[in-house]
C-alpha cells in the first residue's frame, strides 16, 4: 500500500488519501516452528499507518494440523530493533474449541518473528509458559491460535 504521508500544513486531503491510510492487507503467515499447518484455515491481515503495524488474525486447526511447541510465525513487516532484542508485541488467544479460551502473550525475539506463549497463573506473577502438544490443553481439530500485535516497523 502506498503511504500518503507526509501531509503538509494547510493541505486539503482527498478521499483517496484518507482511504489509503489503513487498508487491510491479507497475508498468510509462515509458521517456522511449533505448528504444522496442514489443512488449517488461516485468516490474517495487517494495517500499516506510517511506521506503526497492527496485525490481527487467527489460525483454526484442521484434521491434519498439529501443535508441538510455541507456535512461531513470521511477521508481515519487519519490526524495528530494541535494546535487549526481546519485546512483547501483543496478546493472543489459544482456543480449545467448545471448551475454553486461554490468553497468551506474543513475544518477538528478533525483527521477523512472533512467538505465542501461554500465560502461567501458577506463579506469584503472571509469566510466559511454553506451549506444547498438551499445554495449555491437548490440541485437536477446530482449536485455534489468534492474536493482535502492534509494533513499529523497521
Amino acid at each position: 500500500m502506498a503511504s500518503p504521508f507526509p501531509f503538509t500544513s494547510g493541505q486539503v486531503l482527498t478521499a483517496a488519501q484518507l482511504n489509503s491510510i489503513s487498508d487491510a492487507v491479507a497475508f498468510t503467515p509462515t509458521w517456522t516452528s511449533g505448528l504444522t499447518v496442514g489443512n488449517a484455515t488461516e485468516e490474517w491481515y495487517y494495517f500499516e499507518i506510517n511506521d506503526l503495524v497492527v496485525v490481527r488474525g487467527q489460525t483454526v486447526l484442521g484434521s491434519t494440523s498439529s501443535v508441538s511447541g510455541n507456535p512461531t510465525m513470521t511477521l508481515p513487516v519487519t519490526r524495528n530493533t530494541f535494546a535487549g532484542g526481546v519485546v512483547r508485541i501483543g496478546y493472543g488467544e489459544l482456543g480449545d474449541a467448545g471448551a475454553a479460551t486461554y490468553t497468551s502473550i506474543v513475544i518477538s525475539t528478533n525483527t521477523t518473528n512472533a512467538i505465542f506463549f501461554a500465560e502461567n497463573a501458577g506463579v506469584s506473577y503472571l509469566r510466559e509458559a511454553s506451549v506444547s502438544a498438551s499445554i495449555p490443553f491437548t490440541w485437536t481439530t477446530s482449536d485455534f491460535i489468534g492474536g493482535t500485535m502492534i509494533y513499529k516497523a523497521a
